[in-house]
């Protein structure tokens, strides 16, 4: 006969594995498109591209800008991502305190493509597509706490899987529409368990899980309202990676755990953006954009767990909880951007981009450590433009390729909370980001 006691005291271990489980907090934000660029142009340009016509990108910053291009273009490319960031403590960590989290090397290829489906009432239908698939660190669920220190924005940015649909069309000489749809993976999933701890078996067990998808709505317009002068403006409804994974264990003789983890991981905000692309002369082009970005509205990073303990076998009433949302005290943002693009010749084409990206995050003084800081972000690159000797009346192949450094300012993180479990530190660093496009346009 097993005793109550020996009971109370299996429940006490298995419940603790659980709680374990439960207190999973926190992942990254942010995505590669929004840190970094969609494709070498883009990187190089430092994401001023809202008003970039005829550009298999306007599948992400505007719809819109996909009328000017008369021709099916293709592209494809990879980005490598290498941060080099660091937090230093301005004391010894203890043995027992879990100290910073640093975001790893990623790689990823990216696709892009423009179909012009034809006229409409004399005017041009655009389709457009694009994707981003991470090599070296797929799409994760990272779980980590929040009283560790990492990187709010630049944790995981770069490790989610992409899609981008999007349609323009050309309402006048002088004024295009378009719309589109972001899609990033989700997961939905459980498992069931009846456990028996005295025999040391799982009496039965049933897994499931499915995709759910976050998705987000883009809406783009462009407007021509003189030669040398493009004017575009978009809206991206909020995205985020949405999970939810439930466990249901029934221990024999002793009582029932329902848990669910759930949450939102890889927040992007929902961002206006509107700028002016202006050519100052034939060859020189000087690109201006502003990004307002509802960081206001950012969720707690953490895991979510709710559930039930049922320990009537042992006399517990059933007990529930859930978590209680943490109030990340985030801003809106604006964020600057300014470019040049300047072609020396046919072939040859030299791009030059700077942007001041503000942190939505304020100094984290109490027991959470959501890293962030003031970043500025620099880019240069080229492209080349040849005659492709493959392809029908050898159509043009032009090949970019872009340097990317995001410079991170230093920040003190003073704490001011007597429950801290971080001594006071400090994050800099910088993010290294290197583009390569192959772009072929038919005829």
């Amino acid at each position: 006969m097993i005793s109550t006691r020996f009971k109370f005291r299996c429940a006490t271990v298995v419940l603790g594995l659980f709680y374990g489980i439960l207190l999973w907090p926190d992942v990254g934000q942010g995505s590669l498109f929004d840190t970094h660029g969609y494709g070498a142009r883009a990187v190089a340009l430092g994401n001023a591209m809202v008003s970039q016509r005829g550009d298999y990108t306007g599948v992400y910053y505007n719809p819109a800008t996909l009328t000017g291009q008369p021709s099916v273009q293709v592209a494809l490319g990879f980005d490598v991502i290498l941060p080099k960031l660091k937090i230093t403590f301005d004391e010894p960590l203890s043995s027992d305190v879990a100290g910073e989290v640093l975001p790893s090397n990623n790689a990823g290829a990216h696709l892009g493509a423009i179909f012009p489906i034809g006229e409409f009432w004399g005017r041009q239908l655009v389709l457009g597509a694009g994707f981003f698939a991470p090599i070296l660190q797929p799409t994760r669920v990272e779980a980590l706490d929040k009283t560790q220190a990492h990187f709010y924005r630049f944790q995981a940015q770069s490790d989610a899987l992409t899609l981008g649909f999007a349609a323009a069309f050309e309402l006048t000489d002088w004024i295009s529409l378009g719309a589109g749809l972001h899609v990033i993976g989700g997961l939905k999933g459980g498992s069931n368990l009846e456990i028996d701890l005295f025999s040391r078996r799982i009496l039965s067990e049933r897994k499931v899980a499915q995709v759910d998808p976050g998705r987000a709505a883009v809406f783009g317009l462009t407007l021509t309202p003189i030669e040398r002068l493009v004017v575009g403006a978009s809206f991206r409804q909020e995205i985020d990676l949405p999970y939810e994974m439930t466990i249901d264990a029934n221990l024999t003789g002793i009582g029932r755990v329902l848990t669910t983890v759930y949450g939102r991981t890889l927040y992007r905000p929902a961002k206006w953006l509107l700028g002016a692309q202006y050519a100052i002369t034939d060859a020189l082009n000087l690109l201006v954009q502003i990004d307002y970005e509802r960081w206001s509205q950012a969720p707690d990073p953490a895991a979510r767990y709710r559930g039930s303990v049922d320990g009537r076998a042992l006399n517990f009433e059933i007990q529930e909880f859930d978590y209680v949302p943490l109030d990340l005290g985030a801003v809106d943002t604006l964020t600057p951007r300014f470019a040049l693009e300047y072609r020396s010749s046919k072939e040859w084409s030299w791009f030059a981009g700077y942007a001041f990206l503000p942190t939505p995050l304020p100094a984290q003084t109490d027991i959470t450590n959501y890293v962030d800081s003031d970043t500025h972000q620099l880019g240069l690159g080229f492209a080349y433009s040849v005659s492709n000797p493959w392809a029908t009346n050898q159509a043009p192949l032009t090949i970019e390729f872009a340097l990317q450094c995001l410079q991170m300012e230093t920040r003190d993180m003073r704490k001011a909370s007597a429950d801290a479990q971080l001594p006071d530190y400090r994050a800099s660093g910088r993010i290294w980001n290197s583009s390569f496009s192959l772009r072929h346009t038919f005829n």
